[in-house]
């Protein structure tokens, strides 16, 4: 017989004084305990908001790119956001605090300091004066004590948080670069399209030194391929070293030979 809906409202409620007793019954966590599980969640969350900020700010269009895209596109094209300047930030006088975990990582005070810290780091990594673009590789960029000083200029923050801040603007500057390439090199066809498409704010002697770096890495991907592919033809048709081709036709040796020339 099955039970009415009165009844079975009762069963349920009966259920859960139940299972709230038994949990009443076992031993408390002390309040410490909690509190560091929230703060542990709390910096699982916070450690992610500085470098997913940079990302977002790092790989959006400029404000000059945004305006011609608005201009030259039709009435229903969707519009893109600007390039994030932090005005305020760069402008202000007073410092703010940032606080750390015991990783050296900015978490706080709140999570929208923390935004506004990878915000502004984004800014610095997209400064052709901080970290110019014709220095290719990180490792040789000779202004990380600058990008530091200009940090510490504008936020409270320790000084064992370096290395992580400069890592930061590290991979910041990478994907920025990233995103050039791919917004003003691989979307035209020849370097004199690519010039009058430069960026306002990358001087023209830094963009060039860009181009001039992505043709050669273009130039090596197709030598390496070509290499690989000439290899893997002869490989697959040869037999021991110093012993005949295997039985091929007079094409297919034809081909082998002029790979080897080349």
């Amino acid at each position: 017989m099955s039970l009415t809906t009165k009844e079975t409202v009762q069963a349920i409620r009966s259920e859960k004084e139940h299972l709230l007793k038994l949990i009443e019954e076992q031993p408390t966590i002390g309040p410490r305990s909690e509190a560091n599980e929230r703060h542990v969640e709390e910096q699982s969350v916070e450690e992610q908001i500085v470098d997913e900020q940079m990302q977002i700010d790092s790989t959006t269009p400029t404000a000059n790119e945004q305006s011609e895209e608005q201009a030259s596109g039709p009435a229903t094209q969707k519009r893109k956001r600007g390039r994030t300047q932090m005005r305020s930030v760069h402008g202000r006088k007073m410092r703010n605090v940032i606080t750390l975990n015991n990783l050296n990582q900015p978490i706080g005070p709140t999570k929208k300091d923390v935004r506004e810290f990878g915000s502004f780091l984004g800014t610095l990594a997209r400064t052709t004066t901080h970290c110019p673009l014709d220095i290719l590789d990180w490792r040789k960029m000779d202004t990380k004590d600058d990008l530091w000083t200009s940090t510490k200029s504008k936020y409270d923050i320790p000084d064992a948080t370096k290395t992580w801040t400069l890592y930061s603007i590290g991979n910041a500057w990478r994907r920025h670069k990233s995103q050039l390439k791919k917004d003003h090199y691989d979307a035209y066809q020849n370097d004199d399209v690519r010039m009058t498409k430069r960026p306002d704010y990358i001087p023209e002697y830094q963009f060039k030194e860009l181009l001039k770096y992505w043709s050669f890495d273009k130039l090596q991907e197709k030598t390496k391929e070509s290499v690989s592919l000439k290899d893997i033809f002869v490989a697959t048709r040869a037999r021991k070293p110093g012993r005949l081709y295997k039985d091929l036709d007079e094409n297919t040796t034809t081909k082998i030979a002029e790979m080897e020339k080349n």
